[in-house]
């Protein structure tokens, strides 16, 4: 019914006009896909499931035009299997003892022996003993984050397999790869590739898998440079160049509220745009790349731009982006205790939020519009120029 309704125009204008074979071809998928969104968009908001006797006709297994509404499909779809995944409670919820022994074997750090012939064993069996638990979490704890991020990647996988055919766990293989890619460091972003490329069975998706992965690490080498340079300069900087117009602020054993004075002195004489974000979101990155359309709308004695990146547990990540993007402006690195005093003072609503201080260093504005809506930031900026 649905897709007969996105039909209807088209039909009715076929009756009275005689299309080309392909035109009718391309408009008639470009409108099944668009149902097909509009029923992935429909189950995520309600939580439902769909009936997977709905699966070829949402997504035909033997369509060869790729097409914009396609595309978005797809992106649909993986949005909505990736909700179904992170919300199902099963009996079969964790990754079996074979995947996580194979995944410490490969990832662990500092293993002996004695551990790798252990995980070995365990891997051969793909059964361990409750007493077995303290051993494989003494493993993990060696590299938390690391292999935290794989085994969430491989239990998405894993629960994919139970819920959706071959093709569809190929593509949200290579959608959570692509999609998890901007929010990486260099080196994870390797780790993450080298380990879930190979599972992408679809030489076109792997194809532009391999493009995409290209794109975010083209700029390896400028990167690297200046995360060398902001070690070299140990746990305190001030207003450090680590790349072109790219200025780092931190002082681990400072006081939060006393860094951002540090900042906000820095820039006495200009209206400032404080901007607190995160880099492993992508919001949180798409709203640092929009303020730099604010940063060169003004000038710099005027104006300046001042990022405020949560904390996260690989240091090197924010410095890593504001590098990669060019995010040219002041950035104040903060540990999670230090956040804590500057948030008293900003009174942020949310971790992705916007403040003013004008010209003589006073809060005019907090929890100001996100750099997304150009206009209505330029009119809180202009009243204080």
């Amino acid at each position: 019914m649905i897709s007969s309704a996105y039909q209807a125009p088209f039909l009715a204008f076929s009756a009275k006009e005689k299309p080309f074979p392909l035109l009718k071809r391309w408009v008639g998928y470009a409108d099944r896909y668009n149902a097909a969104a509009f029923l992935y968009d429909k189950a995520a908001y309600e939580n439902d499931e769909l009936n997977k006797a709905l699966n070829d006709s949402l997504r035909p297994p033997n369509d060869m035009l790729l097409t914009a509404a396609r595309a978005s499909a797809m992106n649909r779809f993986a949005a909505y299997a990736t909700q179904r995944v992170t919300t199902e409670v099963t009996r079969a919820n964790g990754l079996t003892v074979r995947a996580l022994a194979l995944l410490l074997e490969r990832y662990g750090k500092n293993l002996t022996a004695e551990e790798r012939i252990r995980l070995s064993d365990y891997a051969m069996t793909n059964s361990a003993r409750a007493s077995d638990l303290k051993f494989f979490d003494g493993l993990v704890k060696r590299s938390p984050d690391t292999l935290q991020r794989l085994v969430n990647y491989e239990l998405m996988i894993q629960r994919s397999i139970r819920q959706f055919d071959s093709t569809a766990v190929d593509y949200l293989a290579a959608y959570w790869l692509a999609s998890s890619l901007p929010g990486l460091t260099l080196n994870f972003s390797r780790l993450l590739y080298d380990y879930a490329r190979p599972q992408v069975k679809n030489p076109t998706l792997a194809q532009s898998l391999d493009e995409l992965y290209r794109l975010e690490v083209k700029d390896s080498t400028r990167i690297r440079a200046a995360i060398q340079t902001l070690r070299k300069a140990g746990p305190s900087a001030n207003s450090l160049e680590l790349s072109p117009g790219i200025f780092i602020t931190r002082n681990d054993l400072g006081n939060g509220s006393s860094l951002l004075d540090q900042v906000i002195n820095a820039n006495r004489g200009k209206v400032i745009y404080l901007l607190m974000t995160s880099a492993s979101d992508e919001a949180g990155r798409q709203a640092a790349l929009d303020a730099q359309r604010l940063r060169n709308a003004y000038s710099s004695r005027d104006f300046a731009l001042v990022y405020l990146p949560m904390p996260d547990t690989d240091k090197s990540l924010w410095p890593e982006v504001a590098t990669r993007y060019n995010l040219t402006g002041d950035h104040l690195l903060l540990t999670n205790g230090q956040l804590l005093g500057a948030v008293e003072r900003l009174r942020a609503d949310d971790d992705l939020s916007a403040t003013i201080i004008n010209r003589s260093g006073k809060i005019v504005k907090r929890n100001a519009p996100l750099p997304g809506a150009f206009d209505d930031v330029r009119k809180e900026i202009d009243k204080n120029l």
